[in-house]
């Protein structure tokens, strides 16, 4: 389930950033470059989970044939929107300084930054979520980086310098940009995810059932777009006023582009979170640099550029650190299981309930 919300989410990313750049470029039409508005319009639209979250709620009130205020706890719905007010910054903030540095900045050093999040991730599940330090995690981030290094250097990702020129407020700005989709990523793990909560954010305060977390994550999800649409729109007249981003009505073709790239946004972002939920948020940022091979094939696929032999060797690494992982994962697995301090709690799929998170360094070998 898991692989396929990534499949999706890399999928969607990748047709998202394309629309984008062409409205950004114009292409045939006069470009609009409008970041704050753009992510505005995107996460309100987040919104549009909360009547899922009604639906998935009737319908499971049906099956049980028990009332819907018996399915919902409204200290979980205070919670979440409790969450959603403190966490929607981070949302809001961290692709507006991508975007405001993209245009500041070298196209392919930008890149590589923000695919390099893999390690700023590992660091904070570290600090944040406590995992222990592990040499197959940390092999996988090493060898996924050297990957981002060769693609970013090479001289199809770094010939391209959008107008106005590098400067270094644009590569801090790309950065910050790392960093909070990193701590977001971490911190909708540690709320969100019942088995990671404890006292005020217990299990109790988390929906049940196998499905409870990921039904808690779109109820989330939902809230930030309401946060977003009623609390965030002061930033638009607030940038006009400065000067920062002059406000301007979008065009008819931009006005399309935009609620059109607002849908591909709330999917990716429900396969992003999904994904970290049933995952971690390591495993979702190596995954998603499987968007850079699907890229490549697609500007092969459309004649804008060919891989050079650097590009191929990058990609080559991005896939062998996502292959690493995931090996890891399924020898930490099959060591649990072995030592028997994990209980198999489903036989239609291969979930692992750990008894304990620290296995002695003399229990590791085979």
């Amino acid at each position: 389930m898991a692989s396929l919300f990534l499949t999706l989410g890399v999928v969607v990313w990748i047709s998202t950033t394309e629309m984008t750049q062409t409205l950004q470029q114009g292409r045939g039409q006069l470009p609009y470059n409008k970041p704050y508005l753009t992510v505005w319009v995107f996460h309100s639209m987040y919104v549009l989970f909360l009547p899922v979250c009604a639906i998935w709620k009737a319908i499971e009130a049906y099956r049980t044939s028990k009332p819907i205020n018996e399915l919902v706890d409204p200290q979980l719905i205070k919670r979440r929107f409790r969450l959603a007010l403190y966490m929607n910054s981070l949302m809001l903030v961290a692709p507006w300084l991508f975007l405001w540095g993209l245009s500041r900045t070298n196209v392919g050093a930008s890149i590589s930054i923000m695919n390099s999040m893999c390690a700023f991730v590992y660091v904070m599940e570290c600090l944040i979520l406590r995992e222990p330090a592990s040499i197959g995690k940390l092999a996988s981030v090493i060898i996924s980086i050297v990957g981002i290094i060769l693609i970013g250097l090479s001289s199809d990702a770094s010939d391209h310098i959008t107008g106005g020129g590098s400067s270094i407020l644009g590569y801090i700005s790309v950065t910050l940009c790392a960093i909070s989709s990193s701590l977001y990523m971490v911190l909708c793990k540690k709320h969100l995810d019942s088995n990671l909560n404890s006292g005020e954010e217990s299990s109790a305060a988390a929906s049940k059932g196998r499905w409870g977390p990921l039904f808690d994550s779109l109820l989330f999800l939902g809230f930030s777009g309401v946060v977003t649409f009623s609390v965030f729109w002061i930033g638009i007249p607030f940038m006009h006023i400065f000067g920062i981003e002059p406000f301007e009505m979008p065009p008819g073709y931009a006005f399309n582009s935009i609620i059109l790239n607002g849908f591909f946004d709330v999917i990716m972002s429900a396969s992003v979170i999904l994904t970290v939920m049933l995952t971690s948020p390591l495993f979702n940022s190596i995954g998603t640099l499987l968007s850079i091979p699907l890229a490549l094939i697609v500007d092969s696929a459309i004649g804008r550029s060919q891989p050079n032999s650097s590009v191929i060797a990058g990609t080559i690494l991005v896939v062998l650190g996502f292959v690493v992982l995931n090996a890891w994962e399924y020898f930490q697995r099959w060591l649990l299981i072995r030592s028997g301090r994990a209980i198999i709690i489903s036989q239609d799929e291969d979930q692992v309930e750990e008894e304990s998170t620290a296995i002695p360094l003399e229990e590791m070998s085979p």
